[in-house]
């Protein structure tokens, strides 16, 4: 059984409203389902991740794929 974690935030902003959220997520968590589980939505009303642009690390990550290659630990390891 793997019990690794890896840590990873998830940021959204507005002009005038900013929220991150630092998840505890299992290792080979995927970008994108890190993202959709990160509750993000529930603090900006209207706010739609399955279907909203994101980015990472001023990369802009394509949103309407079924699934993403890289997970969150090599997004993490590139990103540094």
């Amino acid at each position: 059984m793997d019990n690794r974690t890896i840590v990873v935030e998830v940021v959204y902003a507005l002009a005038d409203k900013q929220k991150l959220l630092r998840l505890s997520l299992p290792h080979g968590t995927t970008v994108r389902q890190a993202v959709l589980q990160s509750g993000m939505e529930a603090h900006f009303p209207g706010l739609d991740l399955a279907t909203s642009p994101w980015g990472y690390s001023a990369r802009r990550w394509p949103s309407r794929t079924s699934g993403c290659w890289k997970t969150a630990s090599e997004w993490k390891s590139i990103g540094r």
